[in-house]
């Protein structure tokens, strides 16, 4: 198996890791706004969906640390890293 042109530069944007603080929007429908919500990474896990490799990052919602949910990697934007130093 080859490596896919453009992969390393596609995928360079999502270094996250278990552990770094994340934002999400979510639509308000009620509000007419996009609502900011943030949470902690607990596993990350590359896929195949859709005849494609993609990274799946669950996360713990900061207002509902009992439940996790699941997110493309694209979807999530770095708020802090749990990396010293970065």
């Amino acid at each position: 198996m080859g490596i896919v042109p453009g992969w390393k530069f596609i995928m360079s944007d999502f270094h996250f890791s278990v552990g770094d603080i994340v934002k999400w929007r979510k639509w308000n429908s009620n509000k007419n706004i996009w609502d900011i919500n943030y949470g902690i990474i607990t596993t990350i896990n590359d896929e195949i969906r859709f005849n494609r490799i993609v990274s799946i990052c669950k996360v713990a919602p900061f207002n509902n640390l009992s439940s996790e949910m699941e997110f493309f990697a694209f979807g999530l934007k770095l708020v802090s890293s749990s990396k010293k130093g970065t």
